[in-house]
């Protein structure tokens, strides 16, 4: 038998639940099978008439990484077709931010996000005023530290204390 994956196509990174489909072609075809560890141990398939398959893979199960998922058909005589394969890149994890519990508010603060996956794709800081109206700073990745200038608008903020919050996306949607 002759096994294709269609989707996802090439190296692809996934969190929570991923589709996978394709298709699996042989005039006898008995059963076709995925394998989600590189071929270690192998689950089955329901194609229909033609050879289609799908499933969904919670990659939640699993840790964050690099995956080599296999497919392949095996006909009515035992034969056991090549396997064709996608790299899957798992990450559920969260970017992980650092700030200090509080600062002056004229002084210059660290602001330190990770992510150990694919990677920072935006940060937004968010200071807090139930009198002025909240002050949003957006970066693509993140500072490597933040200095306020006081301003809510055209105020400039009295001494005092603000709630700041600090919020990061990385590429796949995984919020910290």
């Amino acid at each position: 038998p002759t096994t294709v994956i269609s989707s996802p196509t090439g190296t692809t990174w996934a969190t929570a639940t991923i589709a996978i489909s394709g298709v699996t072609s042989d005039l006898n075809l008995s059963s076709a099978e995925i394998s989600f560890n590189g071929g270690s141990s192998w689950n089955g398939l329901s194609p229909d008439g033609g050879g289609n398959w799908s499933t969904n893979w919670d990659t939640q199960t699993v840790s964050n990484g690099s995956y080599n998922v296999r497919a392949r058909g095996i006909d009515q005589a035992g034969n056991v077709g090549a396997a064709a394969s996608v790299t899957i890149m798992v990450d559920n994890g969260v970017p992980r931010i650092y700030i200090p519990s509080s600062w002056p508010i004229w002084q210059r603060v660290a602001v330190n996000v990770v992510d150990n996956g694919i990677g920072v794709e935006r940060v937004r800081l968010t200071i807090h005023s139930s009198e002025y109206g909240d002050r949003v700073y957006n970066w693509s990745s993140g500072p490597d530290d933040f200095k306020w200038d006081r301003r809510f608008g055209d105020i400039i903020a009295p001494i005092g204390g603000y709630p700041v919050e600090v919020e990061a996306w990385d590429a796949v949607g995984n919020k910290g």
